[in-house]
């Protein structure tokens, strides 16, 4: 009986600081939604027409397409409200992208919203294809055949693998996260799909919208 009460106050210690921690997180992240600027001196023609529209969407949650030209600055537009309305609401970002080059603006500007703050959250994962993170060579993954899925979720909690592959500006990037679990003999796919759970954005691939093993 006595063992069974250890292991049910223990479980029920463990759903508190869950639940504290999640709490403690929303927190930081209104902190931060309340501290998200447009990150450049002087808007482009267009852009003031592209965050209001942006921002009217998401609080009459409505559905917006918009169209404007390369270089014209939408990424900035678009992010500016949209990054300040998930960190307030509680809400996560998933950023679908064409190509790696615009997944690479969009961390650069995730970087410049949030330049002037210290990291205060997880606050985005960009996701690379399975093909690229594979460790051991062979996407068919199992615990029976592959050392970096066997033990997985023993060595991401000791080691906690998914803390060390933020960095200094709450940025999860395929090399640290692949680096990390490499290191730690643990699946980096898994362990940046993981990264994407805690993390406020997620920039990934438009195919992650169809098939998540893309």
């Amino acid at each position: 009986r006595e063992p069974s009460e250890h292991a049910l106050r223990a479980a029920l210690d463990a759903s508190i600081d869950a639940i504290e921690a999640r709490s403690a997180a929303h927190a930081a992240a209104r902190r931060l939604a309340a501290e998200i600027r447009f990150p450049y001196p002087a808007l482009r023609p267009g852009q003031a027409e592209i965050l209001a529209h942006v921002e009217r969407a998401l609080e009459q949650r409505e559905l917006l397409l918009l169209e404007a030209a390369t270089g014209s600055g939408k990424t900035a537009a678009v992010l500016t409200p949209a990054l300040r309305f998930a960190l307030a609401t509680g809400r996560r970002l998933v950023v679908l992208t064409a190509s790696t080059l615009q997944q690479h603006a969009i961390v650069d500007t995730l970087r410049l919203l949030t330049k002037e703050t210290p990291r205060a959250i997880p606050l985005a994962t960009r996701l690379r294809a399975k093909a690229r993170m594979c460790a051991s060579g062979d996407l068919l993954c199992h615990e029976t055949t592959c050392a970096f899925a066997s033990g997985y979720a023993e060595k991401r909690t000791e080691g906690d693998l998914v803390a060390r592959c933020f960095d200094e500006r709450g940025l999860a990037l395929p090399d640290v996260v692949f680096a990390v679990g490499a290191e730690a003999r643990a699946c980096p796919y898994e362990l940046q799909l993981d990264a994407a759970r805690d993390a406020a954005v997620t920039v990934c691939d438009l195919n992650y919208a169809i098939d998540p093993l893309c």
